[in-house]
């Protein structure tokens, strides 16, 4: 799966260690580069698209349209994927979860909900 990032777009749905993902974008940018997957249960910080300050959140459910985020506050907030600028979870320590290529299973179109209303 060598070529893996030349075959995934935006929206693209994975099993990562069982848990499921939506690609969101292969990022490039100051500290490095890589790709960047919504993993249902992982806390991350994130920014839409025109918002320069970070929020900090776990995501609790993708689809290939949608990321739910819980926020540190509580609220659930439905992001449209195409509206995520930035989403980093490297940086929390103890809520870490990596992953190489090989732990990435693609799903079919088929396989997944592809809207926010859809039951899983």
């Amino acid at each position: 799966m060598a070529d893996l990032y030349d075959r995934v777009a935006t929206g693209q749905m994975a099993r990562i260690k069982g848990r499921l993902a939506v690609f969101l974008y292969y990022a490039s940018y100051g500290g490095g580069s890589g790709p960047l997957w919504a993993v249902e249960g992982v806390s991350v910080q994130f920014a839409r698209r025109r918002e320069f300050a970070y929020r900090r959140g776990t995501c609790r459910r993708v689809t290939s349209e949608f990321v739910d985020m819980e926020l540190e506050d509580g609220r659930l907030e439905s992001i449209p994927v195409a509206d995520i600028g930035r989403y980093d979870q490297h940086h929390l320590s103890a809520g870490r979860f990596s992953f190489d290529t090989e732990d990435v299973v693609l799903l079919s179109p088929d396989s997944f909900p592809d809207d926010k209303n859809s039951e899983q």
